[in-house]
């Protein structure tokens, strides 16, 4: 049972998506720097191609379409 938990763990984080993990980065370095949210998303979007925010929103799209063919009831 306890290593049921370790493994939903990763499996969920996967799931997520990239999303959450570059999410985390991101405001981890903000964190340790001076409060430079905004100016770090602009250097963050420029380092990256749009293409992280075309997959973003196809995504998004592709999961608002999934739940309503599977309609799985909340976990949480």
């Amino acid at each position: 049972m306890g290593s049921n938990t370790v493994r939903d763990k990763p499996v969920l984080l996967e799931k997520g998506g990239h999303h959450g993990r570059l999410r985390a980065q991101t405001s981890r370095q903000a964190t340790g720097r001076e409060q430079e949210t905004e100016e770090q998303h602009q250097i963050y979007l420029a380092a990256y191609p749009a293409r992280h925010s075309m997959s973003r929103q196809q995504e998004s799209a592709e999961e608002k379409r999934k739940p309503k063919r599977k309609k799985s009831p909340p976990s949480q």
